[in-house]
């Protein structure tokens, strides 16, 4: 279950419960897999993949039912039957949900995705299974055409599909190559229309077994249709509007005086007014069923998003980004302005007008209900949309942290299961911490997080709330990207860009500077407990040393003629070995606590990025740019490049608790895995097509958690009897 929270006003912890793609399956040992009986190995786990923080972009309620469903990137479908508690469903993709649509009696849904996939729920949309349409096209919009029993589907290339049974789809020739973006059924007449680019528009009489096209008078996209009894009007960009009063065969264009593009269209019965608001703010309305309009011009910084009206109380709601919420109860004469905290994700909403309920949803999973039309909200998901960095576990041994951009700190009191956004304040406001590494000090059990501009945080709670303990001005531009800790002094080092570094004796309650003389960039370091090191190192392979624990530094040269970037460090105290990873696959190599050091080819392979030696066979392993892969079974002296079957940038090599297994954490949402000491390579279903930066295992769960642009949590599976 997923609860995630942001400490403001009026803002509640609502548990969310995920339940989210099986990915395959297995029967995993109380160890994370199961054992093999012949061999005695245990066998890896599949996994469950959660993405905890998915964009959702759109929303309805399914009405005889009641179920709401909201869905969007990832290949992500949240369905809920009270409003409140939010299921994640199982779907068999990663790619973006676009559109989702029932039929008349609520228990089958399809929906459609933009790399080509149909889904199909016979369930009321509790499972999904998922099969790829009759056309190699992007698929766009699906709707449901009740007088015909028959389901439209849309997409590139003037893509039309038929079905009557949501199983068998049959293409539908069109006269238009344009991409088809939207779909519409008019109640009154019960005519079929489909509206697309470069002004395509298509209108079917019979259920979608032909269709007449319609050329208006406009180059514009044919975004989204409305009706009120005989007048139909379809909204394009830059203010421009079509209208029809004979059933969609002849088309109007009235271009108003906004440039911004229609994102819903409301008729409030009271006044007889058309409403209609657009991304840029503006808000378009007509009193005479769309022949003319009226714009009331936003201030250019307002983005609004979605309008519902409550029949029950006349009452109009327009919903911007961010929380905002416009209210009128009289046809637009007055109007009330509310903007809720927690909410600077949202950019789209629905309203639920059995419960009386709107929901509102957008960027990184950001979830809320309100339940008096926009005045008030309950957060149930938090925007988590930013970039994270770094993850790792507290003291308590089940709390998650993860840190990244602006900021950004998030938190999980279960392993993974829940995750909450933590509010920091920060001494600089208007520069919140850019994270860029986190560890956790063994005496104090305290968390030290660091980045840009030059900032030190600390928390002694397991990450509820943080302090600032050393602070730099914005100005000077600092930047900390590396903490490293002196395993013997328990000492911490801040490893700053420009070589102002920090030292901390006391678990990271105070800092003394110290420093190296150099105009060039630290980026990374290690502490070595063999030789009792501290290497700090970074671009154009500048690298210093200290045996002092950081009071003193030396710079080392390593007789090269030209010297890449160091990207990562890496030490093996069994045997003293110490690697330091570069741009274009430079690896050096030292035995001596860095006094010394050789370069080792490493093929044409890209920029190392990660290093870690398997258990199975004790194997040294690299990874990085471009899906490198490299091996070597002599402790770093020779490699041997590996096949990936990626591209990919291979960001973080980690060992998987139990199997001994080597799992990789990639950009573009690959995983890859490895059971048989990284001589091969399979891919893990990560549920997303995001960039990951780092990940762990967390040791308490076993779970896998990777994060960057999303935060996804791997579970494996239970055992089975």
């Amino acid at each position: 279950m997923m609860c995630i929270t942001s400490a403001v006003p009026r803002i509640l912890c609502v548990t969310l419960a995920l339940s989210l793609l099986a990915l395959s399956a297995c029967k995993p040992s109380s160890s994370g897999g199961s054992a093999d009986a012949a061999s005695g190995r245990v066998a890896a786990p599949a996994y469950t993949a959660t993405v905890i923080n998915p964009r959702l972009e759109k929303g309805m309620v399914e009405p005889v039912t009641g179920t709401l469903f909201v869905w969007g990137e990832d290949g992500a479908i949240l369905r809920s039957e009270d409003g409140r508690k939010w299921n994640f469903t199982l779907t068999p993709i990663d790619s973006p949900i676009k559109q989702l649509a029932a039929n008349d009696d609520g228990k089958t849904l399809v929906a459609v995705s933009s790399s080509g996939q149909i889904l199909r729920s016979e369930d009321n949309g509790r499972s999904w299974s998922g099969r790829r349409g009759p056309v190699a096209t992007d698929l766009r919009s699906v709707i449901y055409h009740a007088p015909s029993k028959s389901w439209l589907i849309v997409g590139t290339a003037g893509t039309v599909l038929r079905s009557e049974d949501a199983k068998n789809w049959q293409v539908v020739q069109v006269d238009t190559p344009a991409e088809l973006i939207s779909l519409f059924v008019d109640t009154s007449s019960g005519n079929l229309f489909a509206g697309g680019l470069e002004g395509a528009l298509l209108r079917s009489s019979d259920g979608g077994k032909t269709w007449q096209a319609t050329k208006p008078a406009m180059n514009g996209p044919v975004i989204s249709f409305f009706s009120h009894g005989k007048t139909l009007l379809a909204a394009s960009t830059e203010g421009r509007l079509l209208r029809s009063s004979d059933e969609g065969k002849n088309w109007q264009l009235t271009r108003t005086k906004s440039k911004g593009y229609v994102v819903a269209g409301v008729f409030e019965p009271t006044s007889k007014t058309w409403f209609m608001p657009t991304h840029n703010g503006d808000l378009l309305r007509s009193r005479n069923e769309g022949r003319s309009w009226q714009v009331d011009s936003g201030d250019g910084n307002t983005y609004l998003a979605d309008a519902v009206y409550d029949e029950s109380q006349s009452m109009l709601v327009i919903v911007g980004h961010h929380g905002l919420a416009l209210r009128t109860p009289d046809g637009g004469q007055v109007w009330g302005r509310t903007k809720a905290e927690g909410m600077d994700g949202v950019e789209a909403a629905f309203f639920d007008p059995k419960r009386r309920l709107m929901v509102g949803f957008g960027h990184g999973g950001n979830l809320a209900i309100s339940e008096d039309l926009g005045v008030q909200w309950t957060v149930l998901s938090a925007n988590m949309a930013e970039r994270f960095r770094t993850v790792t576990t507290a003291a308590d041994k089940k709390t998650v942290l993860a840190l990244g951009r602006v900021g950004s700190v998030v938190r999980s009191p279960d392993n993974g299961v829940s995750w909450e956004a933590v509010k920091v304040n920060y001494a600089q406001e208007m520069a919140p911490t850019n994270y860029l590494t986190l560890i956790r000090h063994p005496e104090s059990k305290a968390l030290l997080a660091a980045g840009g501009p030059g900032t030190i945080m600390r928390s002694a709670d397991d990450g509820k709330t943080w302090t600032t303990v050393f602070d730099t001005p914005w100005e000077q531009a600092a930047e900390f990207t590396k903490l490293i800790l002196d395993e013997r002094s328990k000492a911490v080092l801040a490893v700053e860009k420009s070589g102002t570094l920090q030292r901390s004796t006391d678990g990271g309650l105070t800092w003394t500077q110290v420093g190296v003389k150099t105009n060039d960039m630290f980026r990374t370091g290690l502490y070595s407990a063999r030789h009792n090191v501290i290497l700090i190192a970074g671009k154009s392979g500048m690298t210093f040393r200290s045996e002092d624990g950081g009071l003193n530094w030396g710079s080392q040269d390593f007789g090269l003629a030209e010297m890449p970037d160091i990207w990562e460090t890496f030490v093996d105290d069994s045997s003293g070995v110490i690697l330091l990873l570069g741009a274009k696959g430079v690896l050096l190599r030292s035995e001596d606590g860095g006094k010394k050091w050789a370069s080792i080819p490493t093929g044409p392979s890209g920029t190392l990025l990660s290093a870690v030696i398997e258990p199975k066979e004790g194997a040294w392993l690299l990874a990085g740019v471009g899906g490198s892969l490299l091996r070597s079974t002599d402790k770093g002296k020779t490699w041997t490049a590996m096949p990936s079957d990626t591209n990919v940038n291979l960001r973080k090599l980690l060992i998987e608790p139990g199997t001994q297994n080597i799992v990789v954490v990639g950009t573009k949402g690959v995983l890859l895995r490895s059971e048989d000491a990284g001589k091969t390579w399979l891919t893990l279903p990560s549920h997303t097509q995001e960039n990951f930066l780092t990940g762990m295992f967390d040791p308490e769960s076993r779970n896998l958690i990777a994060v960057g642009e999303r935060i996804v949590v791997l579970k494996p599976d239970a055992a089975k009897p």
